[in-house]
């Protein structure tokens, strides 16, 4: 279960910051 939650916030901190860097090039890309 520790494990899980482990994956499961690396994820989230992932999402947190690719999302701003996804948004970002797609901005580029128009």
């Amino acid at each position: 279960v520790k494990h899980m939650s482990f994956v499961m916030r690396t994820i989230s901190v992932a999402h947190e910051v690719l999302m701003p860097l996804l948004a970002d090039l797609m901005q580029k890309t128009k």
